[in-house]
């Protein structure tokens, strides 16, 4: 059962510094700041997670550390970096969630209606993307065909886990802010949605693995 302890505790006052200081952006040592509040995360996961997926998890948390740091630190520099961090990270979620996937006739209507909206959902933003990103074209669709998976893969759990579902959907909105902020428009703020709709996806991400 997931319980609070002081690496919960750790990891929500990074969270909440961090958050504090993109008012302050840029803030001294703040792509730190934000990686240590999933490092944290990724720390109590490996010890506490009571499955076989404990430490693959924990190490999909730390790649989503490194592309928190690596776009933190400079995120026009190393953007593909923080991108193929966190595709990897896609790629592990995914496949924990395809592990124990099946029986999916139970909640079958659940399940269609999620899909099908992920699906359309997925297929509009690439139109609008590919318009947008320029060369960036082809490691964009790579992304987001990851990200697609692995909400896919949330989906198919052979019991369904709406922590987990719920956690990847709020992943799809925090990386589609994202996206809007970078290849559409910065509106005023997107960037405190931006973050707190992740910090709270890895955390539902956390929650849910203790139900597999």
């Amino acid at each position: 059962m997931f319980q609070v302890n002081g690496l919960i505790i750790i990891s929500a006052i990074f969270s909440f510094i961090y958050l504090l200081s993109l008012n302050l952006y840029p803030f001294k040592l703040h792509w730190l700041i934000k990686g240590m509040s999933i490092i944290a995360i990724a720390i109590y996961s490996f010890f506490y997670i009571p499955n076989s997926f404990a430490f693959i998890f924990a190490v999909s948390l730390l790649f989503s550390a490194c592309g928190d740091m690596f776009l933190a630190y400079d995120g026009q520099k190393f953007f593909i970096q923080g991108l193929i961090s966190f595709l990897i990270s896609h790629i592990i979620y995914a496949y924990i969630f395809f592990m124990n996937s099946g029986h999916f006739l139970n909640d079958l209507s659940v399940r269609v209606f999620l899909l099908v909206l992920m699906l359309t959902f997925f297929t509009v933003m690439l139109k609008v993307l590919s318009q947008k990103v320029g060369n960036l074209k082809i490691p964009v669709f790579i992304y987001m065909t990851a990200l697609s998976c692995m909400v896919i893969a949330s989906i198919l759990i052979k019991d369904l886990n709406y922590l987990l579902i719920l956690g990847a959907l709020l992943f799809v909105l925090s990386d589609t802010l994202l996206a809007i902020q970078k290849f559409i428009n910065s509106y005023k703020g997107i960037n405190y949605f931006i973050w707190i709709t992740y910090y709270f996806a890895q955390m539902l991400l956390l929650a849910g693995m203790f139900k597999l």
